[in-house]
């Protein structure tokens, strides 16, 4: 049940939305019930524009995307995915083909490799990291598998997203023929 204005309602009624986490009429933080916070959430195009900006700007941090003009920029944040891991599960594997490229938003990857029976960590991956660039972008299977090492958080460009952008970015696609 949800509360608007004290009647009652359905979760999933109209007027009946949930509200950063809490259901309507739950009060938040400072007393405030939370449909009385209707006027001040903004809607969902707003919040998309958002989050959008901050996948933008992600982006810019990645050295080679740094070619891309700001239109190729938000043509990858609106086809970019984002998914979260649990601790220990794998988010690619060595020897798999590879058809996303991830960057972290949130939490720590391990980068291991296999060597006969020997698994090795290469690297720990943080916030603002990628990989599998290398992968989507040439072809080549993967070199090492990447597990989340905490709850991992990252932002996934899929190869048709990032083919549209290669071949509308001729010094893009440069980079990855040297």
């Amino acid at each position: 049940w949800c509360t608007e204005r004290g009647r009652h309602k359905l979760e999933g009624e109209p007027g009946c939305e949930r509200v950063r986490g809490f259901r309507a009429g739950e009060v938040l933080p400072g007393g405030i019930e939370s449909h009385e916070v209707g006027a001040l959430c903004p809607d969902e195009t707003a919040l998309r524009t958002i989050e959008l900006a901050g996948i933008e700007e992600q982006f810019r941090g990645i050295d080679f995307l740094a070619v891309l003009d700001a239109h190729a920029l938000h043509m990858l944040a609106e086809h970019a995915q984002k998914r979260v891991y649990l601790s220990g599960e794998l988010v690619v594997r060595e020897g798999e083909q590879g058809e996303e490229f991830f960057v972290i938003m949130e939490g720590e990857a391990d980068v291991v490799i296999k060597t006969g029976d020997q698994t090795t960590r290469v690297a720990t991956l943080k916030i603002g990291q990628f990989f599998g660039e290398m992968s989507l972008l040439t072809g080549t299977p993967r070199s090492a598998t990447v597990q989340a090492k905490s709850q991992l958080t990252v932002t996934v460009i899929g190869k048709n997203a990032m083919s549209q952008v290669l071949s509308r970015t001729p010094k893009l696609a440069d980079q990855f023929r040297r």
